[in-house]
């Protein structure tokens, strides 16, 4: 099979159909995997801010009066906690360091809404702490 064999019409014509077929699979498996990812990072998103509504509903309950951060420090926590967890960064000898971090950045929003004043207060009467049957 010499160089001319490979330059006939229909050999060229089926090189071509499985070229582009190739390039086809190709751009969908792409466009796929990108569209699972980014769907993968919006549901994990929208179960952070999930999670951020319930525990500062939670926390409103608790506080007796008190002063508490506004709503969006506690979705900044938990879509920094998200962050770590989709990107599997978190790891038995990273633990305490990267919740460290985690907890580093929700203390410097506090502190930033103490000093601006706008720490939110809170309703409800407070909750006992206490375990059942360690009283």
């Amino acid at each position: 099979m010499g160089a001319e064999s490979w330059l006939r019409p229909e050999v060229l014509s089926a090189v071509s159909v499985l070229l582009g077929a190739l390039l086809g699979i190709l751009g969908t498996l792409a466009v796929t995997w990108v569209s699972k990812r980014f769907e993968d990072r919006r549901h994990l998103r929208e179960l952070a801010i999930t999670a951020a509504l319930e525990n500062y509903k939670f926390k409103r309950e608790d506080v007796e009066g008190g002063l508490m951060p506004p709503l969006d420090d506690y979705i900044i926590h938990m879509l920094c906690v998200a962050e770590v967890i989709s990107k599997r960064k978190l790891k038995p000898e990273n633990l305490s360091q990267v919740l460290g971090a985690i907890r580093s950045i929700s203390s410097s929003f506090e502190k930033f809404y103490i000093d601006e004043g706008t720490m939110r207060p809170g309703s409800g009467q407070r909750r006992s702490t206490s375990v059942v049957g360690k009283d």
